[in-house]
C-alpha cells in the first residue's frame, strides 16, 4: 500500500509518459487500438472488473491498528461528452487536471485538504457508436493520467439530445464510494453541450455493462425491474 498523491513532479512525469513527450495526444494509441480491434483497455470498460467501480480508503497496519495513509477516499468523477466538437475534452482534461487537483488540495482552507483524492474518468458517445460508454477507476497519482490515456473518444457527430445517461446511471448505481458510508456525498461533473434523451433500455444497459448488470446493481444495494428504469420527467 502506498500513499502516494497527484504531486506537480507526479503529473508531469505521467504526462511526459502518456504523450510521448507532447508528441502525440494522451489518446493517440486507444483511438487506434478501438479502430483496429473494436477493442478498449479493460480497465475502461464499464463492464469490466465487476462493472462496479470503488472508491477505497487506503490503510496500513500498524500493530493493532489500521491507519489511514492520506485521509479517507473522496470519490470524484468527471463525465466528458466526446461527440463531434467536443472529441478532444480528454485532452482538455488532462490539460487541466494539476490544476483542479490543486484547487481541491491547496491553500490556507483547501475544499478537501483532508481528503485523498481519487479521481474516475469517463467518457460517452452516442448509442450508434461502438461504445457509448467508457469508464475508469477511481485513481490516484499517475495512474488518473494513465487510465485518461486508454479513453478512445470516437469524435462521431449525430444530432443532439445525446447519450450520456448511461454514464449518469453509472455514476447513480455502479459507484461504490467510501465516503457515503460516513453520511457525505462524493463528487460527479458533467462536461456536455447538448441535453439527454432522458431514458435508457435494457438493451443498451447490457451492451454497456455487461449481461450481469441487474445482478451488479443489487450486490450495491439497488434493485430495478427490466423496463422499469429511472427517466427524466419531460
Amino acid at each position: 500500500m502506498t500513499g502516494e498523491t497527484l504531486t506537480a513532479d507526479a503529473f508531469h512525469e505521467a504526462e511526459k509518459k502518456a504523450t510521448a513527450g507532447g508528441t502525440k495526444k494522451v489518446t493517440e494509441e486507444a483511438e487506434q487500438r478501438l479502430k483496429d480491434t473494436g477493442k478498449v483497455n479493460p480497465l475502461v470498460d464499464p463492464a469490466e472488473f465487476g462493472v462496479i467501480r470503488r472508491s477505497i480508503s487506503r490503510k496500513e497496519q500498524q500493530g493493532e491498528f489500521w491507519v489511514l495513509l492520506v485521509g479517507i477516499a473522496m470519490a470524484i468523477e468527471q463525465l466528458l461528452d466526446t461527440t463531434g466538437s467536443m472529441g478532444g475534452n480528454v485532452e482538455i482534461a488532462l490539460r487541466v487536471l494539476k490544476t483542479a487537483y490543486e484547487l481541491f488540495k491547496s491553500g490556507k482552507k483547501p475544499v478537501l485538504g483532508r481528503y485523498d483524492i481519487q479521481i474516475a474518468t469517463s467518457i460517452f458517445g452516442d448509442v450508434t457508436d461502438r461504445r457509448v460508454l467508457l469508464r475508469s477507476q477511481f485513481e490516484m497519482a499517475k495512474k488518473i493520467v494513465e487510465q485518461m490515456g486508454y479513453m478512445a473518444p470516437e469524435k462521431d457527430g449525430g444530432d443532439p439530445p445525446e447519450d450520456q445517461e448511461y454514464g449518469l446511471f453509472a455514476a447513480a448505481y455502479l459507484t461504490a464510494a467510501e465516503i457515503t458510508t460516513y453520511g457525505l456525498r462524493s463528487y460527479h461533473f458533467m462536461i456536455t453541450d447538448a441535453e439527454s434523451h432522458g431514458r435508457i433500455d435494457m438493451k443498451n444497459l447490457i451492451r454497456v455493462f455487461g449481461p450481469d448488470v441487474l445482478k451488479r446493481l443489487e450486490e450495491n444495494g439497488h434493485s430495478m425491474e427490466r423496463g422499469r428504469f429511472p427517466r427524466h420527467p419531460r
